[in-house]
């Protein structure tokens, strides 16, 4: 794949025109249209600029005020629109945690995801999905263990919050062998 087809890329998932990209990288639409058609080659600048991350303390602020609200609607939200929202919103973590961000950044997109995962997870419980249910807890304490792994700060937050669901889950779903898995990684922590 070429800088060109990447830079296509890169514009096509934000959905952004020529136009987007020059105003966000300060090039003419004409020079990035040369790049992308393959006519010029990159500068070390432009791929500097293409790297920058997009993920603003303002895109962080707006996920973690819609995390809070979807955890706040748990017990009054119809569970299926719920969860096929709170699965939405984990992919898009996702997607921001492939792209280059500051380590602050990094740090607040795993917390965001492990809340998420964690939202999901019990509103897959509650609606009787126990595999599904077991795959996205597995998935919050793998976002809690990355978080660990690279010292973020909120790691300790995350993982008592997986500990503290860990136990609720235990408690209300004992003698149906499906949460081994998740305590034992817990407990290696």
């Amino acid at each position: 794949m070429t800088f060109g087809d990447r830079m296509r890329e890169y514009r096509d998932h934000r959905g952004w025109s020529l136009g987007d990209l020059a105003r966000a990288t300060h090039y003419s639409r004409g020079h990035l249209s040369n790049v992308e058609n393959g006519r010029k080659t990159p500068t070390e600048e432009l791929v500097q600029r293409m790297q920058a991350s997009d993920t603003t303390s303002r895109t962080l602020e707006m996920l973690h005020a819609t995390v809070e609200e979807l955890c706040c609607q748990y017990n009054r939200r119809d569970a299926l629109e719920l969860r096929r929202e709170a699965h939405g919103w984990l992919q898009h973590v996702v997607d921001l945690l492939h792209r280059p961000t500051g380590l602050k950044a990094h740090q607040e997109l795993l917390v965001a995801g492990g809340w998420l995962a964690l939202l999901a997870g019990c509103v897959e419980y509650d609606l009787g999905l126990r595999s599904a249910a077991e795959a996205t807890r597995i998935a919050a304490v793998q976002l809690g263990l990355d978080g660990l792994r690279e010292g973020r700060q909120s790691r300790v937050h995350l993982l008592m919050v997986a500990r503290e669901l860990d136990q609720e889950l235990r408690s209300r779903y004992a003698g149906e062998g499906m949460v081994r898995d998740f305590g034992e990684a817990l407990r290696a922590v």
